[in-house]
C-alpha cells in the first residue's frame, strides 16, 4: 500500500483534506440536481472551487453535467466491456 501511496503523491494532483462551506454546498447542490454519487458531487464542487479538472472515464453521468455546469472535465478512455 505504501508503493501506491508514492506513486499517487509524485502525481501532478492536488490531495484535499479539507472541505469548505462553499465546497459542501455546491456537493449539496449539485446532487439535488443531478442525483448522481455523494463521492462524484464532492469531486466535482472541488474541481470548481479549484479550478481544476474532473478526472472520469464517466461519460453516462457527467456529459449532461459537462454540457450544463462551469466544470473542466479531463476524460479518461472507458474500461472495455467484458
Amino acid at each position: 500500500m505504501t508503493a501506491i501511496l508514492k506513486d499517487i503523491r509524485s502525481l501532478p494532483i492536488t490531495i484535499v483534506h479539507e472541505t469548505s462551506d462553499n465546497i459542501a454546498l455546491e456537493a449539496a447542490r449539485l446532487k439535488f440536481t443531478y442525483h448522481i454519487a455523494l463521492g462524484d458531487v464532492f469531486g466535482l464542487a472541488t474541481a470548481k472551487e479549484l479550478g481544476a479538472a474532473f478526472v472520469t472515464s464517466d461519460h453516462n453521468e457527467m456529459e449532461q453535467i459537462e454540457e450544463h455546469e462551469p466544470i473542466s472535465f479531463l476524460w479518461l478512455p472507458a474500461k472495455p466491456k467484458k
